[in-house]
């Protein structure tokens, strides 16, 4: 494999998993506390893996990931190439990178930005409330 094919299969991969993890935030809300400290370990983990040059998690081997990870997405990669090794490089900075996105778009729920709208376009309610009255306009949005 060539080294801009295997960054984009790694792109491509954590993109699809940050694309869930946001849709799966916007519709329950910001991160608990255990999948917090998870996300904080992923960047944890991979800072060290990087540094050191050891596996990203204590449980199982870069090997074994790497394969794991070639078999699924059917990606041309042979154990012990220099593909391979790059690979598994990469994919230590891919998944840091990606537990440092979901960190990062938590985070930006801290506050409010009112210079965005604040649904999409042609977003509804599931539930919305009913009311006799028609609209009603808060006191602050009023004097505002």
């Amino acid at each position: 494999m060539r080294y801009d094919e295997i960054r984009a299969a790694l792109r491509t991969h954590f993109q699809d998993a940050l694309t869930r993890r946001k849709n799966e935030m916007a519709a329950r809300g910001r991160l608990g506390p255990e999948a917090l400290a998870a996300y904080e370990n992923g960047v944890g983990f991979a800072d060290d893996a990087i540094l050191t040059g050891g596996d990203i998690f204590p449980h199982e081997t870069d090997d074994s990931l790497a394969i794991r990870f070639a078999e699924s997405h059917q990606l041309p990669l042979a154990q012990g190439s220099d593909a391979f090794v790059t690979f598994k490089s990469e994919m230590k900075r891919a998944y840091g990178a990606y537990c440092a996105a979901v960190l990062a778009h938590d985070q930006s729920f801290e506050s409010f930005d009112f210079s965005e709208a604040a649904l999409p376009s042609g977003t509804t309610f599931a539930n919305p409330a009913s009311s006799s009255k028609g609209p009603q306009r808060s006191s602050y949005e009023i004097h505002s």
